[in-house]
């Protein structure tokens, strides 16, 4: 996973015109998109692909991010409602990542269909259905 940012962030840091060229483009937005972001990132509009990569070659925490992913989070404490959705075109959170002993028991586990990391651009009606879903109970 940190490669495929560090990847990407050094792209934007380094051939921004290059990179936000390529992200005008749906089928190149698509293929530079796929694994970090989802499979269907030819949906995304341009200029929020555009933006996302500006927002990344910004970023002020990018590497203290990564440096906090090493420790193993344990959110077995959390008292509200939790859903935890997965995609099968997630290729960035594998099943080995998706450890359920780091969350509560009463956490509700949800695997998609054709979603990827981040599904919105896929899916964003069932996204929208899983959040509401997931304040009502």
């Amino acid at each position: 996973m940190k490669y495929v940012f560090g990847g990407l962030r050094f792209a934007v840091q380094h051939f921004p015109g290059l990179v936000k060229a390529a992200l005008r483009v749906p089928v190149l937005r698509e293929l530079m998109l796929a694994v970090p972001v989802s499979v269907g990132s030819r949906r995304m509009p341009a200029g929020d692909a555009v933006r996302m990569a500006d927002d990344l070659a910004a970023s002020t925490a990018f590497e203290q991010t990564f440096e906090r992913t090493g420790t193993p989070f344990s959110g077995v404490d959390i008292a509200v409602p939790l859903t935890v959705a997965f995609g099968d075109r997630d290729w960035i959170l594998t099943t080995g990542s998706r450890r359920r002993e780091r969350l509560p028991a009463h956490t509700t586990w949800v695997r998609k269909q054709h979603w990827g990391h981040v599904p919105m651009w896929v899916d964003p009606r069932g996204v929208a259905r899983l959040l509401i879903e997931g304040t009502d109970r």
